[in-house]
């Protein structure tokens, strides 16, 4: 697609959803470079690895080069925990952020969801991936917008009926 369609996508899509996630891949290109202007947020996805640490270096001095502020860029390690690797606090400190979001490795769960076609919460929903991903998908959440309950005609028949 072209840049400006990009950037057309992402505005329709942020005026008709509460939340737009876009996955850019190893990185931005020109079609989605003007998503980077209208992200409230960027999420940089990194595994623990050496192999892993120069494709998110080069991703992040790329944000900088765009003068994308470090204010709205956080960093996710991926795959927390598997043995060999390097840990979260070590390729924090190698990319240069006080904290950031870990996902804990999980083969077996993450494996399972797919070949259920479920999200990775419902075949195992006390895995540690399952509840770190939870607690991700609600702090990027927005916050509901207080409303005014609807009243529609099935309300007004008293349904669905409150629990004694």
């Amino acid at each position: 697609i072209r840049a400006a369609s990009g950037a057309r996508i992402v505005e329709r899509a942020a005026a008709r959803f509460d939340a737009v996630v876009l996955d850019l891949g190893r990185g931005p290109d020109a079609a989605t470079l003007p998503a980077l202007d209208l992200a409230s947020s960027m999420q940089v996805v990194a595994p623990p690895t050496l192999a892993g640490l120069p494709g998110a270096r080069r991703l992040l001095g790329l944000l900088r080069e765009l003068d994308v502020a470090r204010g709205r860029t956080r960093l996710v390690v991926n795959r927390v925990g598997q043995p060999g690797e390097l840990g979260a606090a070590d390729l924090r400190r190698a990319l240069g952020f006080e904290d950031a979001r870990e996902v804990p490795a999980s083969p077996a769960a993450v494996a399972s969801a797919p070949d259920h076609g479920v999200p990775i919460g419902r075949p195992a929903p006390r895995a540690a991936v399952a509840r770190a991903l939870a607690a991700w998908a609600e702090e990027l959440s927005p916050a509901p917008a207080a409303e005014a309950p609807a009243r529609s005609w099935l309300r007004s028949l008293g349904w669905p009926r409150a629990a004694a």
